[in-house]
């Protein structure tokens, strides 16, 4: 409260009296909600040697939601510029099925370098850092921030332009033998779990140990025993990639796997496609599921489609509005009420600033209140609301307050002989004023309301 509560010449205790106040605000008579549905996907068609495909219109596609085809009512075309350009910004040419509009700007592409440096061979490790840092010198467009980060550490370098601070980064990256966990397995990830669906990222993975050629050890092994090293070839090895590709295919993006050329790798996955779409559709009302989704070509063409692999229907719960309180109708009200034993006075005054301020001071007549007896205590609990309406009725300004009392008994007998103030200030522009108090005691179950004019200068 903006005030101290004062007893005759003394002050109750903090213990006795507590207030907390915040701006007011009525509750607005008109409420307007919006709805928008929209599942977008990005999608990049390659041709049979990996170039992306460009001209593609909209009838181009189609797009199925748990095996249900939906209308696409959102298209765009973005072209990307190439690594070794100036500054200059991509393009896309979005349409909804009418005339593209002129050429946007797009968003700057963010690109996370994430190196294992707890159970890559050291080998594989130093040749994805070698080619991670040719990337950034013939991959990375102008418009691209990176950043660094390793599975022990997490963020070696936020994301950034600067292509000397990127590479000190990778230079920083090191094998941490010390903290290698135990091998049970690879964990066990579900599209959704990944979290990566909902936050629209696409993750791409690198196998940096290439193409694996090594034999299994048959070597005195016994005629079964060999035929089953035999048998059992690159499994261990396969599965060690299981979590790598299942990242990428859940969403959305490409597992570079079986191939020597890690700058090849790092220049498919880490730059940006020339022609990429992006297309949209509205979906059912959702159901709480995980939807899968799929993106093909209308004509029969071998070219491959990259699109994110599903997306989870997420219910909202539907927000039920707050139930009107009493002091709130009160306010906007013009009803006087003297159900709680309160006199309300206001004076103008201004601040050190010479701001004018409206300041409003409570009378309360302790004898009359209604006390509950409480642990010895003489409680109470107050509401108060004072508002300036315009000379229009407009709403300027307002405060609401809390007051607790748990007054001791000498306290409430020398309130009761004494009397007990409290006061509020009200800052606004000069003018003329409605000034319009709302005090309610008990819950709701006694108001008085008070409307008086103040004029600041």
């Amino acid at each position: 409260m903006a005030g101290a509560a004062i007893l005759a010449a003394q002050t109750i205790g903090p213990q006795e009296i507590r207030a907390t106040t915040t701006p007011y605000f009525p509750k607005p008579a008109h409420t307007i909600k919006a709805e928008a549905r929209l599942v977008e996907m990005g999608v990049v068609v390659r041709d049979g040697n990996g170039h992306p495909v460009n001209g593609l219109n909209k009838s181009d596609f189609e797009v199925w939601d748990n095996g249900k085809q939906h209308e696409i009512t959102v298209f765009s075309v973005q072209s990307a510029p190439a690594a070794t350009a100036a500054a200059a910004p991509a393009v896309s040419h979005a349409t909804t099925g009418g005339l593209a509009p002129a050429p946007v700007a797009a968003k700057p592409r963010f690109v996370a370098l994430v190196f294992d440096d707890i159970s890559m061979p050291i080998g594989d490790l130093f040749h994805a850092k070698v080619a991670a840092k040719r990337f950034l010198q013939s991959g990375m467009a102008a418009t691209d921030r990176l950043a660094v980060l390793t599975t022990s550490s997490g963020l070696l370098l936020p994301f950034t332009t600067d292509k000397a601070a990127l590479s000190q980064a990778i230079d920083k990256v090191v094998l941490r033998t010390a903290r290698k966990p135990e091998e049970r397995g690879c964990p066990s990830f579900t599209e959704y779990e990944a979290h990566a669906l909902r936050a629209n990222v696409v993750i791409n993975s690198l196998d940096a140990k290439g193409l694996y050629t090594e034999d299994p050890q048959v070597a005195g092994m016994h005629g079964k025993m060999t035929i089953y090293g035999l048998n059992l070839g690159m499994r261990p090895q396969d599965a060690a990639n299981g979590v790598l590709a299942y990242l990428a295919e859940g969403t959305g993006g490409s597992f570079f796997h079986s191939n020597n050329d890690l700058d090849l790798g790092f220049r498919k996955l880490g730059m940006q496609p020339e022609t990429s779409y992006l297309l949209g559709f509205i979906p059912d009302p959702p159901d709480g599921k995980y939807h899968k989704l799929k993106v093909s070509l209308t004509e029969k063409r071998h070219d491959d489609v990259q699109a994110r692999k599903g997306y989870m229907a997420v219910v909202t719960p539907e927000e039920k509005p707050a139930p009107e309180r009493r002091i709130d109708r009160e306010v906007l009200g013009a009803g006087q009420s003297n159900d709680v034993p309160v006199t309300v006075t206001a004076r103008p005054d201004k601040l050190e600033n010479g701001q004018p301020v409206a300041r409003v001071a409570f009378q309360w007549d302790a004898a009359k209140m209604r006390f509950q007896l409480q642990d010895g205590a003489r409680s109470q609990k107050l509401r108060i609301v004072a508002a300036l309406l315009d000379s229009r009725g407009n709403f300027a300004t307002g405060k609401e307050c809390a007051v607790e009392f748990a007054l001791s008994e000498s306290t409430f007998l020398r309130a009761v002989s004494g009397g007990l103030n409290t006061s509020m200030s009200l800052q606004a522009p000069a003018g003329t004023y409605r000034l319009r108090t709302v005090v309610v005691e008990d819950g709701e179950a006694h108001v008085s309301a008070n409307t008086q004019a103040v004029e600041l200068k």
